[in-house]
């Protein structure tokens, strides 16, 4: 395994955390029982949420998503977060392209994490991922993106390896 995947896998890890704990995959965890750390978290160092759409073949589906571009913002993705609707997101956006592997640190809520590849198109998606849960959930295929979703949403969209992603970041 070269250092750079192992330092992007790294980077990828931090994006979302580490906690011990585990839930359901298909339950949030109470607030009362998030880590201490989610007291402190900024939650305000997002832009304005950004129009992004996703085409499969049940057809496209629009997102507003926030844009974690910077070290800081992907370090701290949807950390402490207690609520996500079906329309809204975050996408994860790299200068690099490369393996990607992201886990659920401090992570409140299920989410299905997409990996994009440069040119807009699904390269694999970890489904359900569990709330709290460290275990690194790989992309299996060069990403320069990701988008994060409200858990379960990719399979009733349809989603699939090979659907486009269309966002400015993947022109």
């Amino acid at each position: 395994m070269s250092r750079h995947f192992i330092a992007i896998s790294f980077l990828g890890a931090l994006a979302l955390g580490a906690c011990g704990a585990q839930a359901s995959p298909s339950a949030a965890v109470p607030l009362s029982q998030a880590p201490s750390e989610c007291r402190y978290m900024n939650l305000s160092r997002y832009s304005a949420p950004e129009r992004l759409e996703v085409a499969s073949a049940k057809g496209k589906r629009v997102f507003a998503v926030e844009i974690a571009a910077s070290f800081e913002a992907r370090a701290q993705g949807m950390m402490c977060r207690t609520q996500m609707a079906d329309n809204e997101g975050m996408l994860f956006e790299f200068q690099d392209v490369a393996e990607r592997a992201f886990w659920m640190n401090n992570t409140l809520l299920p989410l299905d994490i997409i990996y994009i590849g440069s040119d807009g198109r699904i390269v694999s998606i970890q489904k359900n991922a569990r709330p709290l849960d460290r275990t690194p959930l790989p992309s299996r295929g060069a990403a320069s993106g990701v988008l994060e979703v409200k858990g379960g949403l990719s399979d009733r969209l349809g989603l699939k390896p090979g659907d486009k992603v269309i966002h400015p970041f993947f022109q």
